[in-house]
């Protein structure tokens, strides 16, 4: 009975893992560039007693969906898109240099390009981009090389990865990684345009009801087992009373 109880309260926390990365997901429906996260489990196989095979489950780790989101038209001049599936821009923050594909861009105060968050661009060089005050036209190249009024400014820091799949994600659209960033030798970006998240509204919700169905099965075998070893241990009691 116990046996039964382990792997029950096992396949929950599995679960409840992957309801959370689901919920998350669909929450981030319209977030740009946004990758969905997918739990990976794996069984842990053990012989508790006797000869039966009893399975268990990790509580999965967390990883990503790396397929490229749709790219749409924008007319913002600072709305960049990666055609390349594998590349990231480059951006600062306090705790240094991160990685996202992520091209929703604005202008701060200092007339440096920036991310909503704050988070300043970085060109080839790793330094900021400084925009002119006053201009009348900004472009961007398909290989990234920023021009105000037809005048050259800098290229973009695009960087690839030795291991794509090896990086952290940070919130909803950054990484981080202990690997060396890699100039991208030929660098595909869109200006006037947008990734948007690869996540499919309608498969997560599907996702997220089998999820529920799942885990109630779950719950409803450990409050049975409970029962069960209420049971078994009153009627021991009462044996060992009439004996």
């Amino acid at each position: 009975m116990e046996n039964t109880l382990y792997v029950a309260l096992s396949a929950q926390i599995s679960l409840r893992r992957r309801l959370d990365a689901t919920a998350n997901n669909i929450a981030n429906l319209n977030t740009p560039a946004f990758q969905g996260d997918r739990v990976r489990f794996k069984e842990l196989i053990t012989l508790p007693r006797g000869t039966d095979d009893i399975t268990f489950n990790t509580s999965g780790n967390l990883g990503r969906d790396r397929l490229q989101g749709p790219i749409t038209d924008t007319r913002n001049p600072l709305d960049f898109a990666l055609r390349d599936k594998q590349t990231y821009f480059t951006v600062q923050n306090a705790e240094g240099e991160r990685y996202t594909r992520n091209g929703r861009f604005t202008l701060n105060e200092q007339n440096q390009i920036a991310t909503a968050e704050g988070n300043l661009l970085l060109d080839v060089a790793g330094n900021p981009i400084t925009v002119p005050t006053g201009y009348r036209e900004l472009t961007l190249s398909r290989d990234g090389v920023i021009s105000v009024d037809g005048n050259f400014v800098t290229q973009l820091g695009i960087v690839e990865f030795e291991d794509d799949s090896a990086l952290e994600k940070i919130g909803t659209s950054f990484f981080t990684t202990d690997q060396t960033p890699i100039q991208t030798a030929t660098p595909f970006v869109e200006q006037y345009a947008l990734e948007g998240s690869n996540v499919k509204g309608v498969t997560e919700i599907v996702s997220m009801i089998d999820i529920q169905h799942f885990y109630q099965t779950m719950q409803s075998q450990v409050v049975k087992g409970d029962e069960d070893r209420m049971g078994e241990y009153i009627n021991t009691m009462t044996q060992i009373n009439n004996s």
